[in-house]
């Protein structure tokens, strides 16, 4: 379970990561949420040469809890269905 203090207080709950090796070398994961204000679907590559790409969907899991979505408007605008997608991907 975590919480994250910014700029106020909000429980995020718990969530589960599943690993497995890439075909080809290094780390391949999906991380989603088990008991959470958020929904998350996420998928995460860590190359051997230390490349990471991370992809995913993220959302209130409760359309009415204004907290949550006001933390996630952060990210910028929601699509139609009200999910914030990402992907990110550099070297570490």
């Amino acid at each position: 379970d975590a919480t994250l203090n910014w700029p106020s207080s909000l429980p995020l709950g718990s969530f589960a990561m599943s690993l497995k090796p890439a075909p080809a070398g290094g780390i391949e994961a999906h991380i989603g949420d088990l008991q959470s204000p958020l929904k998350l679907q996420a998928d995460l590559s860590l190359g051997s040469g230390g490349s990471y790409h991370l992809s995913g969907l993220l959302s209130a899991r409760d359309a009415g809890d204004t907290t949550t979505r006001d933390l996630l408007a952060n990210l910028g605008p929601a699509d139609s269905t009200g999910q914030h997608h990402f992907d990110l991907s550099g070297q570490w």
